[in-house]
């Protein structure tokens, strides 16, 4: 609880309240006051758990928590005794491509990968790693990619506290059959189709006026398909210039 000059003034404010009754003033103390924070061994126990599985997606998987409570006059002291150990290191790094045709794409990238034989086994890396090789097949238009995609198979067997991961990249998965199994298709690339620009959209007009839609017009200039509502105000060379995009192109998340 927090003190107010060194007292425990708002936890006696709170303690002034009757609990028999919720009028206005008892209300205004519990409000002005403090209730007192009470000793929870079920939330000691959890918070030491929550630090243990902290230490181990670092890595250190032989670490250990234990909390001692000292208690006097009333009050309780809790102390972590957290004991990191050595850290598990990666070992041989596999990949097991159940989606043949993003193979060849993603080993082209391995220059850059954020994982390494040798490095402390952190599980943040492993997710950067798997956010990082979507990204990059985002844009090469691989549109449905996710990191659900890829998954990581760990094993510490080997001793000498290593771990050796294989990266599995899985296919899309499209839906369920109506039995409830599910349907799985290679990921595949996709293009960019038909690109509409509405340089003068009112949204205000679009719900309020019934005949908006019916007024509007379209353009087609060097693969912009431009959307006008009465005059044009924007010249169609200066849209042209203004959007990078083209049908046909590689869908590129960036």
């Amino acid at each position: 609880n927090k003190r107010f000059l060194g007292t425990t003034l708002p936890i006696w404010i709170y303690s002034q309240a009757d609990t028999a009754k919720n009028n206005g003033w008892n209300r205004f103390k519990r409000r002005l006051g403090a209730a007192p924070v009470l000793l929870d061994s079920a939330q000691t126990a959890l918070s030491a758990g929550g630090m243990k599985i902290y230490m181990d997606s670092k890595g250190f998987l032989d670490s250990e928590v234990i909390p001692t409570v000292d208690t006097a006059d009333r009050k309780a002291q809790v102390t972590y005794h957290a004991r990191q150990g050595e850290p598990f290191r990666i070992g041989t790094i596999r990949y097991d491509f159940r989606d043949r045709f993003v193979k060849a794409i993603i080993l082209s990238d391995t220059a850059n990968t954020l994982l390494h034989t040798g490095n402390i086994f952190d599980a943040n890396v492993l997710d950067n790693e798997r956010a990082r090789i979507t990204n990059f097949l985002k844009n090469q238009g691989y549109y449905n990619f996710s990191i659900n995609n890829i998954e990581y198979v760990a094993d510490s067997t080997a001793g000498d506290r290593t771990i050796d991961l294989t990266m599995v990249v899985k296919p899309y998965m499209a839906g369920y059959t109506p039995e409830g199994e599910p349907i799985v298709e290679e990921n595949r690339v996709y293009r960019l189709r038909d690109i509409y620009v509405f340089p003068g959209y009112d949204p205000a007009k679009a719900v309020s006026d019934s005949l908006y839609n019916s007024r509007l017009d379209t353009t087609l200039y060097r693969g912009l398909k431009i959307v006008y509502d009465a005059r044009p105000k924007v010249r169609s060379s200066i849209l042209r210039r203004t959007v990078n995009l083209y049908p046909n192109a590689l869908y590129n998340e960036s």
